[in-house]
Parts: C-alpha cells; structure tokens; sequence
C-alpha cells in the first residue's frame, strides 16, 4: 500500500504470525519481512530491494523465473524446509545464470542482469528449519480437540 495514494489500513503484521510466508513482490523484504518476524512469524523469504522478471515469452525467457519461483512454492508444499526452498530457489538461480552464460543471444546480457540481480535481492528471515503445516494435519488437530 502506498501511503498518500490509498487509504491504507493500519499495519495488521500479526495477521501473518505463526506463519511461513515466501512472498514474490519487490521490497517484500524491506518492512513486511522483518515486521512479521517481529510479530511472531516463522520464516519468511521475500526479496530486497526488487524483484525482476523477463517480459519475454519463451521457456528459457520468462519461463526460467516460473520454474525459479514455483519451484521454491512447491519445495515448501513438499514438505522441505524453509533454508531447503531458499537453497533450492537459489540453486535454480545460479543454473540459470550457468544457461545464459553458455547460451550467447541478444537475450543474454539482459537474463544474466535480472537473474544475478534477482539472485542477490532474495532474503530469509526467522527459523531456517520451519516447515509450512499442512491442512491436513490442522484439519485432523480440531477434529481430534472436539
């Protein structure tokens, strides 16, 4: 929210404790992250200052940040921890980074700078070894407490 352009509501971070949250959204990483680590929350991986992304369609274009940024999504539903995803997603980063350096085009000089960029802007705050519940588990805890 953008104060002076919006009416915003007063901060509601604590909304976010006890919570896992791996964010996609420039600044992320700035104010929210520690804000929800402050307000109790688990871990959060965000980016600082911002997050870019080719506009270019193609599976080695924009396709290399969906498979960055799915990839860490899915890493956390699987069960992996919250230092595992970061890992994972910055492991995807540097083979990207490894495709762009071999694969000379006019598209490279501008992949390799989002990519490095992007790579260096990821952020991880709170507990490195939480892992996201399952809803699941949460739905058989209030079956098993009534």
């Amino acid at each position: 929210c953008c104060p002076g352009t919006f009416n915003c509501p007063e901060p509601n971070h604590e909304m976010l404790s006890d919570r896992v949250i791996y964010t996609l959204s420039c600044s992320s990483a700035k104010e929210l992250g520690p804000a929800v680590i402050e307000a109790n929350g688990i871990s959060y991986i965000g980016y600082l200052p911002y997050l870019y992304i080719s506009v270019d369609e193609g599976e080695d274009l924009d396709g290399a940040f969906k498979d960055i940024w799915e990839g860490g999504a899915k890493a956390l539903i699987d069960g992996k921890t919250t230092g595992e995803a970061y890992n994972w997603v910055r492991r995807r980063y540097e083979y990207w980074i490894s495709y762009w350096e071999n694969n000379p085009g006019w598209e490279a000089p501008g992949m390799l700078w989002l990519l490095k960029e992007d790579y260096n802007n990821l952020k991880i705050f709170g507990k490195r070894d939480a892992r996201i519940r399952s809803g699941k588990r949460i739905i058989e805890q209030e079956i098993s407490e009534t």
